[in-house]
């Protein structure tokens, strides 16, 4: 969600832009029946790691600030790759900045960015809504020159759907998305192994039929054929009514575990905070078409309004130890100042 779009809703009578419904919990239940369970809860704690400021793009005389952080994808133990854009305009229009984070969790950090472009090309590329971040390389080979970042653009239906890029920032290859002859747009992605991915869509939420608190989305598995991310089996992922904006999502394959991060930013029931954020832990296993899953536990974080008018998570990421971050959008207790930051998060 860009910062924008959250001061617009922090303003008395001003409506908030519909974004992604994503996901919440995970339930082994036919999609007839209810997911009302609720999983056990944990509370997050929160150490910062690296701050993310906002950088500017030039391009024909016209400056945008970059300011929104997007997606967050951790290369091993030591290297961060973060993904931030600027919707200045539409989403369709987001120009983008993919920072290089080396040594990350150390006092010695050092962070490169690149604008996002097409390769060959120094121009700015319009990357939209860019609402993720996610890596594969092929085993046995250096990441730096083979692996490639996927990031989900969330476009209109037709357009591109995910962008491959390198670690210099260029994109390499664009995706549609299809299921079947009909194209989607997705919202979240991030790769389960095998050559399959999970990707998330925007706008294909649903009421739960057993129960008003909760809203069902789907998840879909996904290969890529060609020039297409080519949607498979669908799977459920309910979320509450409070936690009803869903984010970037990451995938455990030690655990066979999807982590989806959701915020209460825009909640249906009572006031929206900014400053709750969950996490949704689920086993998948064997992904089967229209199968409604049930959460693991959640764990949540609630930021004191003391240390932040805004606190939403946006990039979700497991280093190789198994350690989790995410990036987020902060504005500080000033409402004015943004103070973009990863932060590890214990307690989970």
């Amino acid at each position: 969600m860009n910062k924008k779009t959250i001061r617009t809703w922090m303003r008395p009578g001003r409506s908030v832009p519909a974004l992604v419904l994503a996901s919440a919990m995970v339930v082994t239940l036919g999609t007839g029946a209810s997911a009302t369970t609720n999983p056990p809860i944990t509370t997050l704690n929160r150490t910062a790691i690296a701050d993310i400021p906002d950088t500017y793009i030039t391009s024909d005389g016209v400056t945008r600030r970059v300011g929104s952080v997007n997606g967050l994808y951790i290369v091993g133990d030591s290297d961060a790759y973060v993904l931030k854009s600027d919707h200045s305009g539409t989403d369709q229009t987001g120009w983008a900045t993919f920072s290089h984070i080396n040594d990350f969790n150390t006092p010695n950090a050092v962070k490169a960015d690149y604008t996002v472009r097409l390769k060959g090309s120094t121009e700015p590329y319009s990357l939209g809504h860019a609402n993720g971040l996610a890596y594969y390389r092929t085993p046995g080979t250096d990441y730096l020159e083979v692996g490639s970042f996927y990031v989900p653009t969330l476009k209109s239906p037709g357009d591109p759907q995910v962008a491959q890029i390198n670690n210099q920032g260029e994109i390499t290859k664009l995706f549609n998305a299809r299921k079947g002859t009909s194209n989607k747009k997705i919202a979240s992605i991030a790769y389960r192994g095998d050559g399959t991915w999970i990707v998330g869509t925007a706008n294909e939420s649903i009421p739960d039929p057993n129960d008003s608190n909760l809203i069902r989305r789907p998840y879909y598995i996904a290969t890529i054929v060609g020039d297409y991310f080519e949607l498979g089996n669908k799977f459920f992922v309910p979320t509450t009514t409070t936690f009803n904006i869903g984010q970037d999502i990451a995938y455990n394959p030690e655990k066979d575990q999807i982590l989806i991060p959701v915020w209460d930013g825009k909640n249906t029931v009572g006031t929206a905070t900014g400053l709750k954020n969950r996490i949704i832990f689920a086993t998948l296993g064997t992904v089967t078409n229209n199968k409604v899953y049930t959460p693991v536990r959640w764990a949540d974080l609630t930021v004191p309004a003391s240390a932040a008018t805004l606190f939403e998570f946006e990039g979700i990421a497991l280093d190789s130890n198994g350690k989790l971050f995410v990036a987020s959008n902060i504005v500080h207790p000033d409402g004015v100042t943004y103070i973009d930051r990863i932060h590890k998060l214990t307690g989970q």
